[in-house]
């Protein structure tokens, strides 16, 4: 079936019909202000349909609630903005479930049909959300941060569309973290389309789609410029450059990803709550990060191939030097901890980034980079229990000898 004849569920698993209209989003209170536009707590009162993105798709239940974003007020703004990253406190939307905050009348429904029986003087029991998934009930009271990300779709029929590109790219790369290789993607939960005006709702009008991701705390150049204050252990330093080349090495090995636009500002950077280890089979080598997680985000440049199909921007050919090129420049500027190792360190740095951008005459692939002596103090022994957070990737690397450590999960 060619692209052209699809239909838009069939390329997303969404039925055509799930919008939600501006007039259908009332504002609430002011949260933020920067250069898009004051954002706006707002809430969506129609009940419509979701997709939804899980770790299990045979599970996929429909869903049908109501949902809190944040959305800027175009009365607000001096000009519409056609591609804005929005961020709402709303509750947690994950794999398992998906939380909605509920008024006092849901709440008293929801307990009426769970059989909970309350007099009218008792108070309402404190629950903050409630969560949907395959028809049973559960409570969660600590809502999460995730981000929504807003842009125009100018011809929502062509499935050409650089939106429509976007998100079967969100798709592919979630992929890879559900199978383990890597977790240094932004992962998109759900994604909706909705109407610019009400009154074009008929025909192949202009129409927004939102992407809903995991919230990451701050970008890579951020980071950077908080450093004079802040400053880098030369352990993070490692650990986020070790990161964005492993997800490069298997988004160019499975998909022929190429990302053509990874600066500094499309680089995320969350604290670890907890040790990630990174695994290659091929020699049983292994590398632990436990200060920072990476998130690559903004796909909208980007570029994948499925199937023998091309999809996104970008030239048709593949060339994995436009993303280590780009990346090559976001490495200066750092400002670090004195330490005993940080002249070495230094060196290997620079020498790491001469390989990096290949002036050294000697080739060296993404996957060869990872055994730059620069990541040494990253390697461990691949002893692993269940608990832990492995990424799992059999690459060779003919450059580099194999090791003696042993594998194996207690």
């Amino acid at each position: 079936m060619s692209t052209s004849r699809r239909t838009v569920s069939q390329l997303f698993d969404i039925p055509e019909t799930s919008y939600i209209q501006n007039d259908e989003i009332s504002i609430g209170n002011e949260i933020a202000h920067g250069k898009f536009g004051t954002v706006f707590v707002a809430e969506v009162k129609k009940e419509f349909d979701i997709p939804r993105v899980s770790l299990r798709p045979s599970l996929q239940p429909p869903l049908r609630q109501s949902l809190s974003v944040i959305q800027a007020p175009p009365q607000r703004q001096r000009s519409r903005p056609s591609n804005t990253v929005y961020l709402f406190e709303k509750s947690k939307i994950e794999s398992e479930g998906f939380d909605v905050p509920l008024s006092r009348q849901s709440i008293v429904a929801m307990e009426r049909q769970n059989g909970v029986q309350r007099k009218r003087s008792q108070p309402l029991s404190p629950i903050n959300t409630v969560r949907t998934y395959n028809q049973k009930l559960s409570v969660s009271t600590k809502p999460e941060k995730v981000a929504m990300k807003t842009q125009i779709i100018k011809k929502p029929r062509d499935f050409q569309e650089t939106s429509y590109a976007e998100c079967r790219i969100f798709k592919a790369l979630a992929k890879l973290m559900t199978k383990r290789y890597c977790n240094n993607f932004i992962y998109m939960y759900q994604w909706f389309k909705s109407f610019v005006n009400e009154s074009e709702r008929q025909g192949d009008s202009e129409q927004k789609i939102s992407f809903i991701m995991e919230y990451a705390e701050m970008t890579f150049a951020k980071r950077k410029s908080i450093s004079k204050r802040e400053l880098f252990e030369m352990q993070e330093v490692k650990e986020i450059i070790f990161q964005v080349i492993w997800a490069l090495m298997i988004g160019q090995k499975e998909l022929s990803f190429m990302h053509n636009d990874l600066h500094a500002n499309n680089i995320m950077i969350n604290k670890a709550k907890k040790d990630h280890y990174y695994f290659n089979p091929f020699d049983n080598s292994a590398w632990k990060t436990s200060i920072a997680v990476v998130k690559i985000c903004d796909f909208g440049s980007s570029r994948i191939q499925v199937d023998g199909e091309i999809i996104g921007k970008g030239q048709e050919l593949f060339d994995e030097y436009v993303d280590r090129l780009k990346f090559c420049e976001s490495l200066q500027g750092f400002n670090y901890i004195q330490s005993k190792t940080l002249n070495e360190d230094k060196k290997l740095l620079t020498d790491f980034k001469k390989y990096l951008k290949n002036i050294k005459g000697t080739y060296w692939g993404l996957g060869d980079l990872l055994y730059h002596p620069f990541f040494d103090s990253l390697r461990v022994q691949p002893k692993f229990t269940k608990s832990m957070s492995v990424y799992s990737y059999k690459f060779e690397h003919p450059l580099c000898p194999k090791t003696d450590l042993q594998t194996s999960i207690l």
